[in-house]
């Protein structure tokens, strides 16, 4: 297709012949007005690729503003895990726990934060799961030492207050290695190192910090630290939102069974650290509280 400059060269060319006798008034009205009607189809073309253009970003902007199965799904999975967990922790109670009714009662308020630690947690890491394939190493090393902190972190500290420094720098240490190196395990040996490093380190923190705070307000500091956990987690999940946007195409389809694989984890884990909770060995520190 010529362009409109060349047209009008043409018309041009067409007038001149015109007055030099070399066409016939008849063959250049017909010649003109064949060139008028590619113009006008030019023309035509070039408003509707402008409109299409123009839906086509006015609908990317709406779906990059928009959330993704994968954020949706993220929510439902954080809701029910956390209706699913009240319920457990009710009936372990019912079933088992009721005979050492004095150690549950004390401990009630530390199986509530296990409980919202474990939802953050597992609801990040099936976040980032979504996402690690497109991850950039910066953003898998991020990701890793994040995941990896915070859930070594909260557990630890949790275990601190309940059983001691060992028991919660053992297995918060433990807990915080192995969910940050798993997380972001598809993005490099850097992103995995982050996961262990942040893991080691906050797992030690975490009991530390509640041990330390044994005799001080502990009741009252333990909402502020979960709490200031879960906006870290919640942050590094929008962080994963928003650095993503033009991968959103990738991610894969809500797989029910890996929902099911996701919650039956989260709940295997919460029982196994309640159990800890009540029967798992005490350090003096907080054996007669």
């Amino acid at each position: 297709m010529r362009t409109r400059e060349e047209i009008k060269e043409y018309i041009t060319e067409l007038k001149e012949k015109l007055i030099k006798d070399e066409i016939s008034s008849d063959e250049y009205k017909r010649e003109e007005q064949r060139l008028l009607d590619e113009l006008k189809d030019i023309d035509r073309y070039k408003l509707d690729k402008s409109n299409k253009e123009q839906k086509q970003t006015i609908n990317k902007w709406k779906h990059k503003q928009s959330l993704t199965h994968a954020e949706n799904n993220m929510i439902l999975l954080a809701f029910a895990t956390f209706v699913i967990l009240i319920l457990a922790e009710i009936l372990f109670y019912f079933s088992f726990a009721k005979s050492v009714q004095s150690i549950t009662v004390k401990y009630w308020h530390y199986i509530f934060y296990l409980i919202v630690s474990v939802v953050f947690i597992g609801s990040a890491v099936w976040h980032a799961k979504h996402y690690r394939h497109t991850f950039t190493c910066s953003t898998g090393m991020m990701v890793g030492m994040t995941v990896g902190m915070m859930s070594g972190f909260m557990i630890g500290a949790i275990l601190g207050a309940t059983n001691g420094m060992f028991v919660g720098a053992a297995f918060g240490m433990f807990t915080g290695m192995a969910i940050g190196a798993w997380c972001t395990r598809t993005c490099g040996v850097m992103s995995v190192l982050e996961g262990l490093m942040g893991g080691l380190m906050a797992g030690l923190m975490g009991a530390m910090t509640t041990v330390m705070l044994i005799n001080e307000n502990l009741l009252l500091f333990m909402p502020l630290l979960i709490g200031s956990c879960a906006l870290i987690l919640g942050g590094m999940s929008y962080m994963i939102y928003r650095e993503h946007m033009e991968n959103r195409e990738e991610i894969a389809k809500l797989d029910r069974y890996d929902m099911l694989t996701y919650l039956s984890a989260m709940f295997v884990f919460t029982i196994i650290v309640t159990i800890i909770i009540i029967w798992g060995p005490k350090s003096v520190l907080v054996a007669g509280l």
